[in-house]
């Protein structure tokens, strides 16, 4: 998951030649699937 690179959702964006609002849905929608209330807990809930 890109997002536990570091990397920004403009930064995800960009490299996957996409718009912000849909890495921020996606990211938004693997929170919620996960339970995580934001992109830095997101690896706790995926290890």
């Amino acid at each position: 998951m890109r997002s536990r690179s570091g990397l920004t959702s403009r930064e995800i964006a960009d490299r996957l030649y996409l718009s912000i609002r849909t890495v921020d849905n996606h990211l938004r929608s693997a929170y919620i699937k996960l339970g995580a209330t934001g992109r830095t807990e997101l690896p706790d809930h995926l290890d």
